[in-house]
């Protein structure tokens, strides 16, 4: 059955969900006991994909865990830094982090026509009855243009067997086809080497709960106490809302930690923002209480970088690494800290779920739609 058709039979007016957004959703099936995240927490640009993703989590099979980096450049103004006590797991991280804070801050960074994100998610769940461990692999490239998130283009790259142990099991079990999470294997909303186009009237950066207009997200403060007075309190107002919407969510009330973090990492790693902020929200994320600070992580294609680690309330840690020379995000990942029985054979040290950043930054560049592709039509905008 294609958990992406039952979307369309049942709610024809929505998009096709991002990728990313139906990974995150999936990885909070791990976490039972907080499910506030799933209805909260989705790094989306385009509006209807929320609601797809969400329906998708409840319905599909619980796989892995999100998130993301790259980018370069030279920089101005000084990142203040907060006050507090960085929890440091390697000699001489927090000066790590300062150094590449500090460059960051001083960099240049002209706007040009378009904001372009290009991404790579990475999971890797367990196929049918837990024979044997699966990567999955699709890329996502979102763009933004002066009034807003703009384009969201989607393609899949492959499902191969995570190991040479797993390849092995895979082909004692008759070497069955992988197709990502489309579970018969049609895959007719992004079908292998055709692009999923998903046009979104300009608007509003949606970030977690938090909404942003392009001109509020190019004026965020560049100091991180002031920064992280500014996410709470729209977080708060954002919270305020949902309680007296007509369905609000049940759960847990995420605490201020949660949104500092996931609404910090989104503004690193995917939204428009300028380089002192991004400087801004570094400094910010290491102060947290419960953030760790490790120099020389590698991520899941062994890049090394500065690591900001965050552990979940579940079986995972969620870690931001950066680029020591430039401060730009290399990738976010999702890492078990404790046997995750779904994953028995996810080699140790291994992340479950990866998203990279391959490209990141201004460009002269457009996205290039097919032709009859608008906001309004899904049948047109496959290429």
């Amino acid at each position: 059955m294609n958990d992406f058709k039952i979307i369309d039979d049942v709610m024809p007016d929505v998009p096709p969900p991002v990728v990313g957004a139906v990974a995150e959703a999936r990885a909070r099936v791990f976490r039972p006991h907080r499910p506030h995240r799933l209805r909260l927490r989705f790094p989306v640009w385009a509006g209807g994909v929320v609601a797809a993703a969400a329906t998708v989590a409840v319905i599909g099979t619980a796989v892995a865990v999100p998130l993301l980096g790259d980018g370069a450049g030279d920089r101005t103004g000084d990142g203040a830094t907060a006050t507090a006590t960085a929890l440091v797991d390697s000699p001489g991280a927090e000066e790590v982090l300062d150094a590449v804070a500090d460059r960051l801050a001083r960099r240049e960074e002209p706007e040009r026509a378009n904001w372009r994100v290009e991404t790579e998610l990475i999971e890797r769940w367990p196929f049918a009855g837990d024979e044997f461990l699966v990567e999955n692999r699709d890329r996502e490239v979102h763009w933004a243009g002066p009034d807003g998130p703009a384009v969201v283009e989607v393609s899949r790259v492959g499902t191969e067997p995570l190991t040479a142990a797993d390849r092995a099991a895979w082909e004692q079990a008759g070497s069955p086809r992988l197709c990502g999470s489309d579970s018969d294997c049609e895959n007719d909303q992004v079908p292998y080497g055709r692009t999923r186009y998903i046009p979104a009237d300009p608007g509003d950066y949606h970030l977690s709960s938090v909404r942003l207009s392009p001109q509020e997200l190019r004026e965020l403060p560049q100091d991180p106490v002031e920064l992280k007075e500014e996410i709470l309190s729209r977080w708060a107002r954002a919270l305020k809302d949902i309680e007296n919407s007509d369905t609000p969510p049940g759960g847990d009330v995420p605490s201020d930690g949660d949104a500092v973090w996931w609404v910090g990492q989104r503004l690193l790693t995917e939204a428009p923002t300028t380089p002192q902020t991004r400087a801004a929200v570094l400094r910010m994320l290491s102060t947290l209480p419960d953030v760790r600070i490790t120099d020389g992580v590698r991520d899941i294609e062994g890049r090394a970088g500065l690591a900001l680690t965050r552990d979940t309330g579940g079986p995972y840690a969620e870690r931001i690494v950066v680029d020591r020379a430039t401060g730009d995000p290399l990738a976010v990942e999702g890492m078990p800290t404790v046997p995750v029985p779904q994953l028995k054979g996810l080699p140790t040290g291994s992340a479950a779920f990866s998203k990279l950043i391959r490209r990141m930054g201004w460009t002269d560049e457009a996205p290039a739609l097919p032709e009859g592709c608008t906001p309004r039509t899904k049948k047109d905008c496959l290429r």
